[in-house]
């Protein structure tokens, strides 16, 4: 009876060690994971701070304004807002794409549906880099421009100017750069975070297909 017994503890560590030599190695995908979340989150308070910044940045400029037949007008009759608008848009967004990825990363009733987690991974760095790359070549053809002015570029002109009532140019200048250098960093960003994602799907794969093979050469017998 205690022999029967040994051998079958001895054939049930046997089977158990075969196991867990074939379980799936999940220790590299785990960390790819955890550093495309990391980089969406980061994505997502970039985001947060160019849509507050531009915003404030227009709302200062829409309150400071005055018609044209004020005779010490504070900002020029063609002053041209519509890259500070295409910041705030690319920073919404990005805020939009960046929250939904997250939700379908970390809420166990939409993780669990593959396509749209896998969806909402690839979708989101390659919809916010669009949105960055956008709104910062249309922010830097206008600010580059020799007849229209921008918020920015009139701002940081008169931003040595002390101004104790709005508008605070220096402040103006500060924000728009602020969002304006934020959405260019979004672009390499997104691209780290769709590699991550390429490497995770790769990795996952990878590791699926090793346990697949492993398991159907099947387990040693007990006895």
């Amino acid at each position: 009876m205690a022999e029967t017994k040994a051998q079958f503890v001895s054939g049930f560590e046997e089977f158990d060690t075969h196991v867990e030599q074939h379980k799936p190695k999940t220790g590299s995908p785990r960390a790819v994971e955890a550093a495309r979340l990391g980089l969406t989150v980061l994505a997502f308070v970039a985001g947060v701070v160019i849509v507050g910044t531009s915003a404030d940045t227009l709302s200062t400029f829409d309150s400071t304004s005055l018609a044209a037949d004020f005779y010490l007008p504070l900002w020029p009759v063609n002053l041209d807002t519509r890259p500070t608008v295409a910041l705030i848009i690319c920073g919404a967004i990005i805020v939009v794409a960046s929250a939904a990825s997250l939700a379908t990363s970390k809420v166990p009733s939409l993780r669990s549906k593959t396509t749209l987690h896998h969806l909402s991974s690839i979708s989101t760095p390659v919809i916010s880099l669009i949105a960055a790359v956008i709104a910062v070549s249309f922010s830097y053809g206008i600010n580059n421009s020799s007849s229209d002015f921008s918020i920015q570029g009139w701002s940081c002109q008169w931003s040595a100017i002390n101004m104790t009532i709005d508008p605070h140019f220096e402040t103006l200048c500060m924000e728009s750069k602020t969002a304006l250098y934020l959405s260019v960093m979004i672009m390499p960003l997104e691209v780290l975070v769709l590699g991550a994602v390429v490497v995770d799907f790769v990795t996952a794969k990878r590791h699926a297909v090793t346990f697949a093979v492993q398991e159907r050469k099947g387990s040693p017998a007990m006895s």
